[in-house]
C-alpha cells in the first residue's frame, strides 16, 4: 500500500512484488506441518473442499475434472437424500462446520488517544484449501474494516461464506448511523446465517467512542479480549451465541 497504487495482490506475482519490495522468501515449512500433509495424503486428500468433480472428491485426490450438468444435478440430488437422514440420526451441522483447530484467525481493532483507528488481519487460512483461494481476510470490508468517523470491525469463521455479505463493513456502516457494537455485530451475523444457517463465525466491533462488542454464531462462546492504557492485565469477555431462532 506503500509502494503501490494497487490493493490487493495475490499468488506468485505478489511473492515476486514483495521480494522486490525487500522482503526475504522463506520456507514456512515446518515438521509438524510436513507431517500433516502426508498424513492428509494418507487419508485420501480428506478434506480438499471440492465439489461436482470427478473421481468423487470425498474418497480420493485428484487431478479432477468438472462433472457435467446432468451429472451435477444428480449428485446434487443425492446430497439432499443423504443430508435428510443424516438430520434424523446425528447433527447434519457438525458436516458443515470448522474445527476449531483449521484455523488461527487474529484480528485487532486499535483507538489512540487522537481517535484515529486502525484494523489488522492475521491467518494462516484453511487446511488444504485449493490454492490460490483467498478468503476473507484479505478482503477489505470482509475481513476488516475501519473508518475514524465510526469505529472498525472484524470477522473470524468461516470466510468462503462470510465474505460474501462483507460483514466488517456492514457493521461499520450501523455504527455510523448509530448503532450499538453488539448490535450492528448482531444483525451481521444474522444476515448471513438467515441464508446460512449451518455456518459458524464471528465478528467484533469497537466504535470511535471506545464502546466494543460482538456477536458469534455456530458456537455456543466466543470470547474477544479488550486492552486499555494504564491496565496491566488484558480483559476477556465471553459472549453467548445466536441460535437459529433466537
Amino acid at each position: 500500500m506503500h509502494h503501490s497504487l494497487h490493493s490487493l495482490l495475490v499468488g506468485d506475482s505478489a511473492t515476486q512484488y514483495a521480494i522486490e519490495m525487500g522482503f526475504k522468501e522463506e520456507d514456512l515449512h515446518s515438521n509438524a506441518s510436513i507431517d500433516q500433509w502426508h498424513q492428509w495424503k494418507q487419508r485420501n486428500c480428506q478434506p480438499n473442499h471440492r465439489q461436482n468433480v470427478q473421481p468423487d472428491p470425498t474418497k480420493g485426490c485428484g487431478p479432477y475434472t468438472p462433472l457435467s450438468p446432468a451429472e451435477s444435478k444428480l449428485l446434487s440430488l443425492h446430497r439432499l437424500h443423504k443430508i435428510f437422514i443424516l438430520s434424523l440420526t446425528d447433527d447434519p451441522t457438525r458436516y458443515r462446520r470448522l474445527s476449531p483447530e483449521e484455523h488461527d484467525t487474529i484480528g485487532m481493532i486499535a483507538l489512540d488517544s487522537k481517535g484515529d483507528m486502525a484494523v489488522g488481519m492475521s491467518t494462516n487460512g484453511l487446511n488444504f484449501k485449493i490454492p490460490g483461494r483467498v478468503s476473507d481476510s484479505a478482503l477489505v470490508g470482509s475481513g476488516a474494516y475501519v473508518d475514524n468517523e465510526a469505529g472498525g470491525a472484524c470477522a473470524t469463521g468461516n470466510g468462503d461464506i462470510m465474505q460474501r455479505f462483507v460483514p466488517s463493513y456492514h457493521v461499520v456502516q450501523l455504527m455510523r448511523q448509530g448503532s450499538a457494537p453488539d448490535y450492528a455485530c448482531s444483525d451481521a451475523i444474522r444476515r448471513i446465517a438467515k441464508h446460512y444457517p449451518h455456518f459458524n463465525g464471528a465478528v467484533v466491533a469497537l466504535d470511535k467512542d471506545g464502546r466494543h462488542g460482538a456477536a458469534c454464531y455456530g458456537y455456543d462462546y466466543f470470547p474477544y479480549t479488550i486492552m486499555q492504557q494504564g491496565w496491566t492485565e488484558p480483559k476477556i469477555i465471553q459472549i453467548k451465541c445466536l441460535k437459529l431462532n433466537d
